[in-house]
């Protein structure tokens, strides 16, 4: 990782230095893992505490989890996300890799963010999965959520984006919009910029 030498980051025209994940998560900025079985999901939690993960002080009183509440809010998310499990108590091992995705998803849309910054969201899942994602990205778009989406999946760029920015060893070498957006323009850039 390069370290940052330049440059702030502005969250609604404030700049936006979080100090830690929780203050991240607090000012709104979220971020969906491309891997989600090492580093996003705990594959022998159930669904509800899965998902509650990133917003545990909405189901926690005096230092205890309320069960009631947490499972309502899983059951509030599996439906929204249509997440195929016999309840919201199932181990999230026990699902497919597109249900599991899901519900990484939901943890991330249980903490309401202003930014989600989704880094390879549709890898490893099936067809109806990614589809369900991605009405879940314009879904989320329509209500004013910035999406940062980081992918290897051209054809999923360029249906996706209204901006796409080509980066290659830490620099940006194009930013594309509108009807510059093609998967022959981002290929261009990438390899132009490698041969060079």
């Amino acid at each position: 990782m390069l370290p940052v030498t330049s440059g702030e980051v502005l969250l609604e025209e404030v700049t936006f230095r979080p100090t830690t994940p929780r203050a991240a998560i607090a000012s709104g900025l979220c971020y969906l893992t491309p891997d989600r079985q090492n580093e996003g999901l705990a594959l022998q939690q159930s669904i509800a505490r899965n998902i509650s993960m990133a917003t545990l002080d909405a189901v926690t009183s005096a230092g205890m989890v309320n069960a009631k509440a947490e499972e309502a809010r899983g059951e509030k998310m599996r439906s929204a996300l249509d997440i195929k499990a016999r309840s919201v108590n199932t181990a999230v091992s026990a699902l497919s890799g597109g249900n599991q995705q899901k519900v990484l998803l939901g943890r991330w849309l249980m903490a309401d963010p202003k930014v989600l910054l989704m880094e390879e969201p549709t890898r490893g899942v099936d067809v109806g999965a990614k589809a369900e994602i991605y009405r879940v990205i314009n879904e989320q778009t329509s209500r004013g959520v910035a999406i940062i989406l980081v992918s290897s999946d051209l054809p999923e760029l360029v249906e996706m984006s209204d901006q796409v920015i080509v980066m290659r060893e830490g620099r940006v070498v194009a930013e594309l919009a509108g009807n510059e957006i093609s998967q022959e323009s981002v290929l261009h850039h990438a390899l132009e910029s490698a041969a060079s």
